[in-house]
């Protein structure tokens, strides 16, 4: 298959969902209505979902997804964020594909997701920040992604957090990963908690795993 953009990919994974081009409608459904001309998250997205399909795992991620989206008459704040961190493992799927090695689907023995890359005994760990109601909140979200990974990855020589942020879709380029004072604070949390458990890490903008904002590993 070729590269699709990110509109053409929606409707091949969510058929059911009418597209709908308002603002603050379910995300697939936005998504559905937009390109990626001057707007990098989607961009990157939909060159994540290509590496998945040429990886030859997107029927495997398309069950992801709906696993995630449930009913579709049903679509709540909760969903939005379900189906959104889906595709952010989409996006450390990529980044482990083009950094690391041909990577799989995984997941934790206490199931939350993992990316294996066996060639290099590698396991990545993605997670995604979440709107909060205060940068307190998004650092000690970050803190527990951490304490979780390092306690649910297993023994391999490399041990990763992939860490995305979520998406603001109408001023993404405001918020983190962006304006410095919202970013700095970002990259010092992963960098202390990840330093001191002893894992690697990668911070990216929404869905932009092509560019991490910071990274050792």
């Amino acid at each position: 298959m070729q590269s699709m953009d990110i509109g053409a990919w929606f409707e091949l994974i969510f058929p059911e969902i009418t597209a709908d081009p308002r603002p603050g409608t379910p995300f697939p459904a936005h998504i559905k209505t937009r390109g990626p001309e001057h707007n990098p998250p989607l961009f990157w997205l939909g060159r994540a979902l290509d590496a998945v399909e040429q990886a030859g795992q997107i029927d495997g991620f398309i069950e992801m997804t709906h696993e995630a989206l449930g009913d579709p008459s049903a679509y709540d704040w909760d969903t939005e964020q379900r189906v959104q961190d889906v595709f952010s493992q989409a996006c450390a799927f990529a980044w482990s594909a083009a950094h690391l090695g041909p990577p799989e689907f995984s997941s934790a023995a206490d199931g939350t997701p993992t990316i294996l890359v066996p060639a290099h005994d590698a396991v990545v760990a993605p997670r995604r920040i979440h709107p909060q109601e205060s940068m307190d909140e998004i650092l000690s979200e970050i803190a527990g992604f951490v304490e979780e990974a390092g306690a649910a990855l297993p023994e391999a020589a490399g041990r990763i957090l992939y860490l995305d942020t979520y998406l603001n879709l109408r001023f993404y380029a405001q918020d983190l990963g962006y304006r410095l004072e919202l970013t700095e604070p970002l990259i010092a949390t992963v960098r202390h908690f990840a330093g001191d458990a002893q894992i690697g890490h990668v911070l990216t903008r929404p869905f932009q795993w092509g560019n991490p904002v910071d990274s050792w590993y």
